[in-house]
């Protein structure tokens, strides 16, 4: 049976009206007029429901009824059909181009208990997305143009937000490790024990497929104090989602993040080099459960056969992803000053001859000094970041593996010695090579993490509690051993 969806209309002249971000009021598109949300719904006489007063009730679990979820409606504008997809709840007719919202979706899955509005608009994203852009280096100059503003995408995604208490006790062995003599160590065996509760208040969860949970955890925090009570008005001209996922189900994922979070609290083994949990009873009991929608942005950039997701908090700003970086670019900066270290290790081991007797040895002193001070260079310089122009790069590493074959053609047609050197002077080359490609590139990933919001090295431990109480925390040490290896002792 086909449906007329409901749409913010204009109570002046009947035009549609779109949430302004800008504003936080509706703008109808016809008559430039405004409203605030409580003015439309004071119009449509229709009462918001205070999101403080709603949710309490852990049974919420959203009963997505797959027989709600495709439907065929009519604009009420031109009468064309539409057909949105299973999960979407919002979308523009294909004839006249008007926003419709489906909250009629809405309603007969779950209502939601508050939204937080849109609080950053597409132009915020693209011109912090650009400054990240130019904070990166080694990128591909022609990926911004990419990133056009039209490609992003203002998507409300369905989160459950849980008020959980979680207590219990755990258990972890410990080790201290120190070198004692050669490839051997000393591991000093410590047992930990911690018993305590924590209160964690508003954790989210998204409730659907279509947002990976990695991507919104790092989109964290989003402040529910901001939220304002349902309404479909805020919704007008952005696309809104529909959960496929309730509460119970992320409850689970909740609950990971949850046991995470007491490890860490109730052992806490940063005094040591190796810590593992050998037992754990908790308890996790949850409170209440409400059920929101949250403002994300989306970016998808496909790019030589694999695609760049960019996505931010609609509400914070905060931004997440990563670049592509010029391969051919890092691998001939890499390949001149390794060219260049070597040319002058040559030099220096040319000299070395002009030396007496056992002062020779001496030579390899200055020769360290020129790895050390080339890796200071690439790890602490702007120097690297010349090789960013494609002709300079291409430029400089001709120049310096021609500098460096023409050394070793030089030697090669000497004694058998000669050639022997420069087999392992290549060697050494190869060795050199790699460990400033290596260290260049721990160098790009420490300014992805600076410039772009990384991954928490533990992201399920993310939830923080509001309030937290230790009833013990116990330390021992229970025994010594030596060992080959200075990773910790699984029995």
């Amino acid at each position: 049976m086909m449906k007329i969806p409901e749409s913010c209309k204009c109570p002046a002249c009947a035009g549609y009206l779109i949430f302004d971000i800008a504003l936080q009021r509706l703008r109808c598109d016809h008559c430039s007029r405004e409203y605030s949300v409580s003015e439309y719904e004071d119009f449509l006489g229709k009462k918001t429901v205070n999101s403080e007063n709603r949710g309490a009730a852990p049974a919420k679990d959203g009963g997505y009824r797959r027989r709600v979820m495709r439907r065929t409606y009519i604009c009420s504008t031109c009468g064309g059909e539409v057909s949105p997809g299973v999960l979407s709840a919002s979308a523009s007719c294909p004839f006249c181009g008007k926003p419709i919202v489906f909250s009629d979706k809405i309603l007969d899955t779950e209502e939601p208990d508050l939204i937080i509005p849109f609080m950053k608009e597409k132009k915020f994203f693209a011109e912090e997305y650009s400054k990240l852009f130019y904070n990166r280096h080694f990128v591909p100059g022609d990926f911004l143009r990419e990133a056009q503003e039209k490609n992003i995408s203002a998507q409300y995604f369905p989160f459950w937000i849980f008020d959980i208490s979680a207590g219990g006790r755990a258990e972890a062995k410990a080790e201290k490790i120190s070198r004692k003599g050669d490839k051997k160590w000393e591991h000093t065996v410590f047992e930990l024990s911690g018993e305590g509760t924590e209160e964690f208040c508003g954790i989210p969860q998204d409730g659907t497929d279509e947002l990976d949970d990695e991507l919104s955890q790092r989109l964290e925090p989003f402040d529910v104090a901001g939220s304002v009570p349902y309404s479909f008005a805020y919704f007008a001209g952005h696309n809104v989602r529909i959960g496929n996922r309730g509460s119970r189900k992320s409850f689970k994922d909740v609950e990971r993040r949850v046991k995470a979070s007491l490890d860490s609290f109730l052992i806490s083994g940063d005094d040591f080099d190796a810590c593992r949990i050998t037992e754990r009873e908790y308890v996790i009991k949850p409170g209440s459960i409400r059920y929101a929608m949250f403002p994300v942005y989306l970016l998808d950039i496909p790019w030589r056969g694999e695609v760049f997701k960019y996505a931010m908090n609609g509400q914070t700003g905060r931004i997440v992803g990563n670049f592509p970086v010029k391969k051919f670019n890092v691998n001939m900066c890499v390949l001149f000053f390794a060219c260049i270290s070597m040319l002058l290790i040559l030099g220096l081991g040319f000299l070395a001859d002009y030396l007496p007797g056992f002062s020779q040895v001496l030579i390899f002193i200055p020769m360290l000094l020129v790895i050390c001070a080339t890796c200071y260079i690439l790890a602490r310089t702007s120097l690297p970041f010349w090789f960013e122009n494609g002709v300079l790069a291409l430029l400089g590493g001709l120049a310096g593996i021609s500098g460096l074959l023409s050394a070793f053609f030089a030697m090669s047609g000497k004694d058998s010695d000669s050639r022997t050197a420069v087999f392992v002077l290549f060697f050494i080359f190869l060795v050199v090579f790699f460990g400033y490609h290596s260290l260049l590139k721990g160098r790009l990933e420490d300014e992805a993490r600076d410039s772009l919001t990384g991954l928490a090295p533990n992201a399920d431990a993310y939830a923080v509690s509001e309030k937290c109480v230790i009833s013990s925390r116990n330390c021992r040490e229970s025994g010594r051993y030596v060992s080959d290896s200075k990773s910790m002792r699984k029995s």
